[in-house]
């Protein structure tokens, strides 16, 4: 092998390893956590999914039992890439088998208590926009939205 081949091969797995530890260009710079509030309650177990508008990866997060979540854009990255999204909260689970033990169980199916519209990235009206550094993004929503109810205005977004 010449040492151009050698050079060149060198070159481009370097160039590959650096897009891959890198990125293309943009961070999970936005840190992003808040509460989800259903009825002035916690909402508890649910999925909380951003949906960038423009061509990127969502960014999820999950509620704690005080209804508090942090986005992550995959299990070893948090926070989410800087841009406006659209938001879904869903609480539903279907029935699924739980591997953690050497006896297979079943874990029951949860039911959807957040409002149909808000579950759904196409009719969800939840606008937010993620700036780089931490800001906190918190959701008042109410079992009895339409939609004609404007949640976003409910919502209440601070940055720290």
């Amino acid at each position: 092998m010449s040492n151009f081949v050698k050079s060149f091969f060198l070159v481009s797995i370097l160039s590959v390893l650096i897009l891959i530890f890198v990125g293309c260009g943009q961070s999970a710079s936005g840190r992003v956590s808040g509460i989800v509030m259903l009825d002035e309650k916690p909402l508890a177990n649910a999925t909380v999914t951003f949906y960038p508008t423009e061509p990127g990866s969502p960014a999820v997060g999950m509620t704690d039992k005080n209804g508090h979540y942090e986005l992550a854009v995959s299990h070893s990255v948090k926070g989410a890439i800087p841009g406006n999204y659209k938001v879904t909260i869903s609480t539903a689970r279907s029935e699924q088998p739980d591997y953690s033990s050497k006896e297979i169980k079943i874990i029951s199916a949860i039911p959807e208590y957040v409002p149909e519209k808000l579950t759904n990235q196409v009719t969800t009206n939840l606008i937010k926009e993620i700036k780089s550094g931490k800001q906190k993004i918190n959701f008042a929503l109410t079992s009895t939205q339409t939609n004609e109810t404007a949640p976003t205005q409910n919502n209440k977004s601070t940055s720290d």
